[in-house]
This record gives C-alpha cells, structure tokens and sequence, in this order.
C-alpha cells in the first residue's frame, strides 16, 4: 500500500510508504508504531526487537456507514454519489479557530476560507466552495437546520453536530441559490436510545 502513514508513538518521527508498500525506520527496539490510511482502522504494533514487520491494514467499514446530510435528508456514506463532503462537530470543537467559519478550513475540499479581519464583530470570514464568480456574490446558501442563515458566525461549535458542503447536482434541490454550493449545519439535538413508558 503507497503512502501509509507510520510514526513512532509519543514522538514525531515517522515515515511513509514506498511505491511497494515497504518503509524504513529508525526507532529504539522497544518503541511502539502506529500505522495508518485513509479508509483503514489505525493501527498500533510492537516493535518487540523484530527487524522486518509485516503489517496488514483492516478496512474501516465504519467509513461506509457514516451517514451524511444531504439536501432531502440523509444518506449512506457508501450509497452517495453526488459531490458531498462533510465534517463532524468534535473536529470543529477541536479547533483552535475563532469561529466556525475558520475551523472549517483545511477541513473540507474545495472550501477556500479568507479572513478579511481580526476586528471583533467584524470577524467573519468569507467562504467559497466553487470559485470565485465574475458577477455577484460568490458566497454559498447556509442552511442551518432547515433555515437559510447569512452566515454562521454566531455559531457554538459545541451545538453543532456536523457540516455537510454540497455541490454539483446535490445541491440542485435548492435551486438557483445554490449556485455557489450549499453548507448544510445539523445541531445537535436529544437522543434516546430506548424509552419506556409504565
């Protein structure tokens, strides 16, 4: 497997994978590495003094049964085929950014982020998902619970459950509007896993 990433656990010494899947480093006999790729269950292997390991990658079903929010509901991350990516709440709680809007760069493809100024108040970035249009606003449609909101800058990164960015025909649902891509916020709402009335 090309590009797996492995590094020695509790250090940043690390390395990648060759084209043949092999790789080379250097570490105590006693150290830990963590293995890990895109679409595979991470994991932890004992270097126990060995010089060569082979190492197996499971792959994460988990992947395929994220369920993703899309504009008529939700679907299967496996079953989806139109152009929707999407991050979950705690990675944008995670982040040290001032607000949502900035946490959600780097995060989703194709979003561009531009914070235009530090000014409180003044501080919400501008956002586009696909590209910047000769006329007009280039900014997305952001819907948040089913309510067309300006921005999303007064946000708690602690309501929000996940973000899902749409574009192409995912988000033709919405119409002309949608033009520029729609960011889709679910918050978070109660869960009940059984409850019984006596």
């Amino acid at each position: 497997m090309i590009g797996a990433s492995i590094m020695v656990k509790g250090t940043t010494n690390g390395t990648i994978t060759d084209l043949d899947g092999n790789f080379r480093i250097e570490t105590s006999p006693t150290a830990t590495l963590i293995i890990s790729y895109v679409g595979y269950v991470t994991q932890e292997v004992q270097i126990a003094g060995r010089k060569s390991i082979n190492i197996i990658l499971k792959d994460d079903t988990g992947l395929l049964e994220e369920i993703v929010v899309v504009g008529y509901g939700t679907q299967k991350k496996e079953t989806l085929t139109g152009s929707v990516t999407s991050v979950k709440g705690d990675e944008i709680k995670r982040s040290p950014a001032p607000n949502v809007s900035t946490s959600l760069q780097g995060k989703l493809p194709g979003l561009i982020v531009n914070q235009r100024s530090g000014e409180p108040g003044r501080d919400d970035p501008s956002i586009v998902i696909r590209g910047f249009g000769t006329f007009g606003d280039s900014s997305p449609l952001i819907i948040i619970d089913g309510v067309e909101r300006g921005n999303m800058s007064r946000m708690n990164p602690e309501d929000i459950e996940s973000i899902s960015v749409l574009k192409d025909a995912s988000a033709a649902i919405y119409g002309a509007r949608a033009a520029n891509g729609v960011i889709l916020i679910t918050t978070k709402k109660e869960k009940w896993e059984n409850l019984n009335f006596h």
